[in-house]
């Protein structure tokens, strides 16, 4: 059984760790370096501070997927306008996880204040293309 739940500082390290592995594996995060946990920790605490959604994934004992509500833009116009982020641990892909992680995450939008939410999806990840229509749609 899978429990979405809001993240707390605890989950940082799991977090970071999948985070860290599609830096590696994917063509998805537009990063090219890991991220050292310090970052990870300030980018967590910059979220919470501009009342932006970061959950989790668990299982009885793991954490196996994380998502989030980012800032799209500063400028003005788009401040009812945030982008979502979804990372599964490889071994939990396909699983219905990302779709419950991305419901969660249109409730927290809703329940925020904003009105518009954007995906960005990397070429070939037909996976995330195939993750927003079914939710979305």
């Amino acid at each position: 059984m899978i429990k979405i739940r809001e993240a707390t500082i605890e989950d940082i390290k799991a977090i970071n760790n999948i985070y860290n592995t599609a830096v590696k594996s994917l063509n998805v995060t537009m990063d090219i370096k890991s991220k050292p946990l310090e970052e990870q920790k300030k980018w967590f605490k910059e979220h919470k501070e501009n009342n932006l959604s970061v959950i989790v994934a668990k299982t009885k004992d793991k954490i196996v997927g994380w998502a989030s509500l980012s800032k799209w833009s500063h400028k003005e116009g788009y401040k009812y306008t945030v982008e979502n982020s979804i990372y599964i641990d490889n071994n939990y892909r396909k699983k219905g996880i990302g779709t419950k992680l991305l419901k969660q995450l249109i409730i927290e939008a809703k329940e925020k204040g904003y009105n518009n939410l954007i995906a960005q999806i990397a070429e070939g990840n037909s996976s995330s293309v195939k993750l927003h229509k079914k939710t979305w749609v």
